[in-house]
């Protein structure tokens, strides 16, 4: 493959991840606000199992949008980022989810392989940027301007802390029976 169809390579897949990461963020926030409404309409206490998987799905979805966005500036920091966030979500299916989050609440068939169905694509992916990483597609943080590195930062960290204050939002307004 050439530099430039490595350097095409990378910046799209890291965009996509990049987006999927901010889609998956925002769907586990609407997902916990969903359930924090249902146990308010209940009148049931939030479970904190709940509480604690929307945390770990969240932290999830912001490693996928981090990675994405580091390969989409052809960082060498992508490899580590991906493989941290494969790790995680190896962890979350054959352990946290069968032996954890699943037992209460069984999942649903359709979605569970969807779910596997993209963890398995982000597999191929972590191949493929630890492949760029290998071929010298990927830079070290130190090679070229800081200015992209310093700007994606800024961006997963505006992201993540937005992310985690809507999630300590509800969590906070459906505990003291308010509206979030």
């Amino acid at each position: 493959m050439t530099s430039t169809a490595a350097a095409a390579s990378t910046l799209l897949v890291g965009l996509f991840y990049a987006f999927a990461g901010g889609v998956a963020a925002r769907a586990v926030i609407r997902d916990t606000l969903l359930d924090a409404a249902l146990d308010g309409l209940a009148a049931r206490r939030p479970d904190p199992l709940v509480r604690e998987r929307a945390l770990w799905l969240f932290t999830g979805a912001a490693f996928v949008g981090a990675s994405g966005l580091l390969l989409a500036i052809s960082s060498l920091l992508a490899v580590p980022a991906f493989l941290i966030s494969c790790l995680g979500q190896a962890a979350h299916f054959l352990v946290l989810s069968p032996r954890r989050y699943d037992r209460e609440d069984p999942v649903d068939p359709a979605g569970r392989r969807r779910s596997l169905h993209a963890f398995r694509t982000y597999g191929l992916a972590t191949a493929f940027v630890l492949w760029a990483g290998w071929s010298g597609a990927l830079r070290a943080p130190g090679n070229g301007s800081p200015w992209p590195l310093a700007l994606v930062a800024a961006a997963w960290l505006i992201a993540s802390g937005w992310g985690l204050v809507q999630l300590r939002r509800v969590d906070r307004a459906f505990r003291s029976g308010g509206d979030p």
